[in-house]
């Protein structure tokens, strides 16, 4: 079974230039989202609250590398730091990568507009482009919401490094991701009823599941250790956060 959904964007050659968020300021990219005219919605606001939440982590990874408690373990969280700047990078990445996805199932679908003149085999032609068009729309999201899932296992691990102060921005970027992960599947599952493969949709599905039944768990950890921190509880063996 073919579950796992791998960033893969290839579009046709209508679809216009990515809108490059990462090179834009946040004022702008909320202007984008909110003009009718523009191919973003809710994949791009969930890439870059996640990528937002790894920022927020990250902050706090690089303040806790100064703590003289840590330095036995330094190694280890400069490791995590390093995944989270990495992860910001592809969330980033993510958000342009929903743009042209959006910007050729938009474009696939005017072409699969049914038409009196339209010869059978365009026809035929325009709905298998639908077809992948759509499964393309509903596999990246999966993608985003994966790597959403390895963030909240990376501030589950970075909490035992932080400070009682700065541990509440670890719990935000646990919230921030939780909100942002089920945002994608949403987007996901949207183009996901609209397949006709009824194989793959129910492949998607499953991994729709399985993403949302591990996300709400893993962000529920973050958030009960960060409140446990911040109370100036010690934390429990076994409660500390996988090694993502």
């Amino acid at each position: 079974m073919r579950t796992a959904c791998e960033r893969r964007v290839v579009l046709s050659p209508e679809a216009p230039q990515q809108l490059r968020v990462a090179e834009q300021p946040l004022a702008q990219v909320a202007g984008r989202l909110a003009d009718p005219q523009q191919p973003a919605g809710g994949g791009v606001a969930a890439a870059a609250t996640l990528a937002l939440a790894a920022a927020t982590a990250e902050l706090v990874a690089t303040l806790s590398l100064r703590r003289k408690s840590v330095q036995p373990r330094r190694a280890e969280l400069e490791e995590i730091r390093h995944r989270l700047v990495d992860l910001q990078a592809r969330f980033l990445a993510a958000a342009d990568e929903d743009i042209a996805v959006l910007s050729d199932l938009l474009a696939a679908q005017r072409a699969a507009r049914p038409a009196t003149d339209a010869a059978p085999d365009a026809q035929r032609a325009a709905k298998e482009a639908l077809e992948r068009s759509l499964t393309l729309a509903a596999e990246t999201p999966i993608a985003l919401a994966q790597d959403g899932l390895a963030l909240l296992r990376l501030v589950l691990a970075t909490v035992p490094f932080a400070a009682r102060f700065t541990v509440s921005d670890l719990g935000a970027a646990a919230g921030l991701a939780q909100g942002a992960i089920e945002a994608a599947l949403l987007m996901s599952e949207v183009n996901v009823g609209l397949l006709t493969d009824a194989a793959r949709a129910d492949e998607l599905r499953t991994a729709v599941d399985q993403i949302r039944q591990e996300a709400p768990e893993l962000a529920r950890q973050a958030l009960d250790l960060t409140r446990a921190k911040m109370s100036g509880k010690p934390m429990e063996e076994g409660t500390r956060g996988d090694r993502a």
